[in-house]
């Protein structure tokens, strides 16, 4: 957490989240050569396209933002994103195991997006009003607020259904979701020109795709590791 605040204050939302993608390609490492689980080829190919995908966005993506957000620009994406998590939450309430998980990860996905964002702006209220004066703002109670609705939301999905259905819709809808969130709250600009903006856009589904093959393609881990 300590990190993604330091990476959300010195870098954009657009660029910062979509990183995160990478914790499944170095569990998929730690898996096989520390805990020497035997995985098939088929998750070590999604994860080249994976990181693949995530190198060229980064590469050709020169994301700005705005320095400053009125409290304005917060309330339509704030209302949008719990509206959205309302609503996931319901829909997670019924129907089959696999589609309770996809919904309560969804719902997990766009909380943490939303928190990454009341993250950065609470690092922005920390330099700018100091430690003594942050607890005077808001940002750092939407931040923890969103947080607790996160955590919720991930614990409910993993004890509604499969992790891979799970964690399959957060690692996907939460780049996603901040990247768009990056761009409606803080004004990211991806892309000088429509055609890199095009390349970006193609990248970032690339990537989301190779993620949900990464993780269909790793089998639960049982505790029981190669001979």
């Amino acid at each position: 957490m300590l990190f993604q605040a330091l990476a959300l204050h010195f870098g954009t939302l657009s660029l910062v989240q979509p990183v995160l993608v990478i914790e499944l390609v170095a569990a998929l490492a730690l898996r096989r050569w520390w805990l020497g689980q035997a995985l098939d080829a088929a998750a070590w190919w999604a994860a080249v396209v994976t990181t693949s995908a995530l190198g060229l966005f980064l590469l050709i993506v020169t994301s700005t933002s705005h320095q400053r957000v009125g409290s304005e620009q917060w309330w339509p994406p704030v209302l949008a994103c719990s509206g959205g998590v309302v609503a996931l939450a319901v829909a997670g309430r019924r129907g089959s195991r696999l589609r309770r998980a996809t919904c309560w990860g969804s719902a997990t996905a766009v909380a943490w997006a939303l928190e990454a964002a009341f993250i950065k702006e609470a690092t922005r209220s920390l330099t700018r009003w100091g430690v003594t004066s942050v607890w005077h703002h808001w940002p750092v109670y939407a931040f923890v607020g969103c947080g607790v609705v996160g955590l919720l939301a991930e614990q409910t999905a993993l004890h509604s259904g499969p992790l891979r259905a799970s964690q399959s819709a957060i690692v996907i809808l939460d780049p996603l979701v901040s990247v768009a969130l990056g761009v409606w709250i803080f004004g990211d600009r991806l892309s000088p020109s429509w055609s890199t903006g095009l390349v970006a856009g193609a990248s970032l589904v690339v990537m989301s795709i190779g993620a949900w093959r990464l993780v269909a393609a790793t089998p639960e881990f049982t505790g029981r590791t190669s001979p």
